[in-house]
């Protein structure tokens, strides 16, 4: 059973720790995760209790359901794991560095399983026990294609959060209650009123927002930015005069939202 997995991945590191040796951590740890997932994943309960207490596992799958459903379909076509880590080759690809690790294993049925486990400090913070993606896979390229649905999945998502917030701009009475409610705008902004001259500045480009993204999703674009101390999420529209629409968290709390000008792009 995997127990604090999370915990284990997110332990304070030393300061004096270069970044392979952060990888190098990460990577001691993976086998014992890979198999503590797929020993879950053989029951039911066990999955539903890995998608609820996992929760960047909604980033690729729409529900619990949707998680349980999934893992019905491949947990005889993976099979059997070994006991024993395997040595890196055809049947088995691992890989770190100092955010986390990730591992791609072809099981005794054939099919493939990965699992993606942040590893705290330059990879974010931690949310519940650290498992970020669980994929499969007749072969590996059937992973890469299901990796890349679940980065489409992950930017509908942050629009959708992008949007939201934005749209709470576009009116003073929402504004302001989105500003008290979050501790992030309090510490940006000196006060509400300085918060609302911002909101209102910016909507000219919110009345552009799309209810959807076009289908090439060039419009929008998302950034990851991580410090060993921290992890930014910045969220950016392209309106049609170029300027940027910018929302941005800060180790997931929402700390600043700005217009900028088309020659404040970096």
């Amino acid at each position: 059973m995997l127990v604090g997995i999370g915990v284990a991945f997110g332990l304070p590191l030393l300061m004096t720790a270069t970044f392979g040796g952060l990888a190098l951590r990460h990577r001691a740890k993976l086998w014992p995760a890979v198999r503590a997932v797929h020993a879950r994943l053989q029951t039911d309960e066990g999955a539903r209790d890995l998608f609820a207490k996992n929760p960047a596992l909604a980033n690729t799958f729409a529900n619990d359901q949707d998680f349980l459903d999934t893992v019905r379909n491949w947990r005889p076509k993976v099979g059997d794991l070994p006991t024993q880590e395997p040595s890196e080759g055809p049947t088995y690809s691992p890989d770190s560095d100092p955010g986390g690790a990730g591992a791609a294993i072809q099981g005794a049925g054939g099919a493939w399983m990965r699992v993606d486990i942040l590893g705290g400090t330059l990879g974010g913070p931690i949310q519940g026990e650290g498992i970020t993606r669980i994929f499969f896979g007749e072969d590996k390229k059937a992973l890469r294609i299901a990796r890349k649905k679940a980065n489409v999945v992950k930017t509908q998502r942050d629009w959708e959060d992008f949007r939201k917030v934005m749209l709470q701009c576009a009116d003073d009475t929402k504004a302001g209650a989105l500003y008290r409610h979050e501790p992030g705008l309090q510490a940006n902004f000196r006060s509400e009123s300085d918060f609302l001259e911002r909101t209102k500045a910016m909507r000219p480009a919110i009345a552009q927002l799309p209810v959807a993204l076009r289908e090439d999703g060039h419009e929008f674009s998302v950034r990851n930015r991580r410090t060993p101390f921290s992890h930014s999420r910045i969220l950016i529209f392209t309106d049609t005069e170029g300027r940027w629409l910018v929302a941005t968290w800060k180790s997931d709390q929402l700390g600043n939202l700005e217009l900028r000008a088309r020659n404040r792009h970096k």
